[in-house]
């Protein structure tokens, strides 16, 4: 009995480490290259409109969402004298450390830069790699 408990348990901690995520992190600089502590990040599931985390710039003007589910997600930055950035419908895979830095422009919030999610390679500066989605007619269609 003993032992199918441990196993019971075991088992139950193995099914909680195979959790499908992915972390985004970044730093929010403005436009000439100096930080900006206290921004406000806004991290939204693109397709169910859930917001997923959210936050604000340390003093490095660094953040980091370690914990997200595998999906697509819009990423909004905002501060104050400063012109809104977003990514649109930015892929999150498996085990992805996606990195998202941000330059902000002067102007008001209502201004707004966008970049949409297809224009995106999100590059893994710790590891190097660069990842991108490639739809599976674009192989075929490379013969």
């Amino acid at each position: 009995m003993l032992r199918l408990a441990i196993l019971l348990l075991a088992g139950l901690a193995a099914l909680r480490a195979q959790n499908i995520t992915g972390a985004i992190s970044g730093t929010v600089a403005d436009s000439s290259r100096a930080v900006v502590p206290g921004a406000s990040v806004q991290i939204v599931n693109s397709t169910t409109n859930v917001k997923a985390w959210s936050g604000a710039t340390d003093g490095q003007g660094a953040f980091l969402a370690p914990v997200l589910p595998v999906g697509s997600y819009n990423i909004t930055i905002e501060s104050k004298g400063f012109k809104k950035f977003e990514i649109l419908a930015m892929p999150l895979e498996f085990n992805q450390r996606a990195r998202v830095d941000a330059v902000l422009s002067p102007g008001e919030i209502q201004e707004v830069v966008t970049v949409t999610g297809e224009s995106v390679a999100v590059l893994n500066k710790e590891d190097s790699s660069v990842g991108i989605d490639i739809d599976p007619s674009q192989i075929r269609d490379i013969r």
